[in-house]
Formats: structure tokens, C-alpha cells, sequence
């Protein structure tokens, strides 16, 4: 038994750092793909170097998604902060992508051989960076926070770095998702 009638309107997508079942996560080719899939916007994983600048990664540690490990073998367990950003220029975000195929994207043809081998050599993006191809793109932005430890030289203006390179970039301040309970957070935004 069919039961007919009309859907529901198709949900709004955010992609959950960007395309990353199609392309190395936290990376402008994740929201370049994210984009050409429909979605509406994208969450992004934001730290900070030792040098200050924000950067896009997930993780604590830089093995799982780069090859710091061949770059950098002393130093392959140290926490991502711990790097500047000319250091973590140096690393390779997109090569474990295609050697690791973690959810089968080129197993399964979802993205060509040509692809996944324009994702080596990708970099880590900056938050600049995202902000302007996130402005450029008319796109919503969801940031999820990784705090610095507190002994980062940059801890305490961590937010506050995050809050005015958001303004500063001109990205349309309706489409930036903040989720929080963080009383830091909530004091800047008040402000």
C-alpha cells in the first residue's frame, strides 16, 4: 500500500566540515564540494598555532589527517597547537584521504581517480581563509571551538581572535552559527 502525496520541503544541509565523505574534511575542496552538493553551509573545526593564527583542523594531533609523521617524525604526537603556521603549511592535508578512503568515496566511484589525486598536497586551510570562501559563497558557517590548553600563549584571546576575524572579514554575521555554553563566548557576543 503507496500512500501519495506531496514531500515535505527538502531540509537545509550543513555539511559536517564540509564535504567530508567526498573530500578531505576542514578543507576549501570539502566546501567547494559541500557547495555543488547543495548544501546551505558547513561546520568547521577552528584551533590556534603557537603563532597565533587560527587554522582548521579536528583533531588534538596532526597524524590522522596529515603526514606530519613524515614531515615532522620527532615531533608526530604533539598536540596541533604546539606547531606555527608555517609549520603546518609544510604538512600534506589531502593524501590520507585518498590512501586511507575512510568512507569509501573512490571504492565506491563517488569521486574519480583525478580527484582524489588533486587532493594531494591540499593544505590546512587558515580561518581567513574559510571565512572569505564562506562570504564568497553566500554559505552559513557553524564554528565548533577546539579550545587551546591553557598554558597556549594565545589562550585568552582565543575567542576574542576568532569573534574579530569573523567581523573583519565582512562575512554577512546572520550566517555565522555559534553553539556554546562557554561564558567567554557569550560575554563577546553580548558585548
Amino acid at each position: 500500500n503507496v500512500i501519495s502525496g506531496d514531500l515535505p520541503p527538502k531540509p537545509d544541509i550543513i555539511a559536517h566540515r564540509g564535504a567530508s565523505h567526498l573530500a578531505p574534511e576542514n578543507t576549501i575542496v570539502a566546501g567547494e564540494l559541500a557547495v555543488e552538493h547543495g548544501a546551505v553551509g558547513w561546520e568547521v573545526d577552528i584551533r590556534i598555532s603557537v603563532d597565533g593564527e587560527l587554522i582548521l583542523m579536528h583533531d588534538d594531533t596532526l597524524t590522522r589527517t596529515t603526514n606530519v609523521e613524515d614531515v615532522f617524525p620527532n615531533r608526530k604526537n604533539d598536540r596541533t597547537e604546539t606547531f606555527t603556521l608555517s609549520e603546518l603549511r609544510q604538512l600534506d592535508a589531502g593524501s590520507w584521504f585518498v590512501e586511507k578512503d575512510p568512507y569509501g568515496a573512490l571504492a565506491f566511484g563517488r569521486i574519480s581517480k583525478e580527484d582524489g589525486d588533486n587532493y594531494r598536497g591540499i593544505q590546512i586551510p587558515t580561518f581567513e581563509e574559510i571565512l572569505n570562501f564562506t562570504r564568497d559563497n553566500d554559505f552559513i558557517i557553524d564554528f565548533d571551538t577546539k579550545l587551546p590548553s591553557s598554558s597556549h600563549l594565545y589562550s585568552d584571546v582565543y575567542f576574542e581572535t576568532i569573534l574579530n576575524e569573523t567581523i573583519e572579514s565582512g562575512i554577512n554575521l546572520t550566517k555565522v552559527m555559534i553553539f556554546t555554553s562557554d561564558a567567554e563566548w557569550i560575554d563577546l557576543i553580548n558585548q
